[in-house]
């Protein structure tokens, strides 16, 4: 029995110590964080740059350079991308649910689907690779 007493002093005072610990270190670690010029920790799922994973739901790209741009696994559900340019934009497990691709430029692009051009809303004006079908639903 005093060996269960002493390991469970052992734990409770090693969280006390990290308790304080953090509690002492909670006042200087905000005007430390300013002083170096960074803001606040940035959300995870939001990233400013396109690129592996971005979250880019929603997002007005209409008319964008997207050439060569590197969208894996790009959240771009209901993103409008009319008449940009994604020539050779590396496409791979990106999500174009009821994205607006009306216009767009999908020529040599890379790993393109046509899962994913089904999920999304183009036109006859929407530029495709020649082995894909253009989907019934479009206008």
């Amino acid at each position: 029995m005093s060996g269960r007493g002493n390991s469970s002093d052992r734990h409770s005072s090693g969280a006390g110590a990290r308790a304080t610990a953090g509690a002492g270190n909670s006042g200087s670690a905000g005007p430390r964080r300013q002083r170096q010029g960074q803001g606040p920790p940035r959300s995870p799922q939001r990233r400013r740059d396109p690129g592996r994973g971005a979250d880019l739901v929603g997002a007005k790209l209409r008319g964008a350079d997207l050439r060569a741009a590197s969208l894996r696994s790009a959240l771009l559900i209901a993103a409008d991308l009319r008449e940009a340019d994604l020539r050779a934009a590396d496409l791979i497990g990106a999500d174009f649910r009821d994205a607006d691709i009306r216009g767009a430029d999908l020529r040599d692009c890379l790993f393109l689907t046509q899962a994913q051009l089904n999920a999304a809303r183009g036109d006859a004006a929407t530029k495709l690779p020649p082995t894909f079908t253009r989907p019934a639903h479009w206008s």
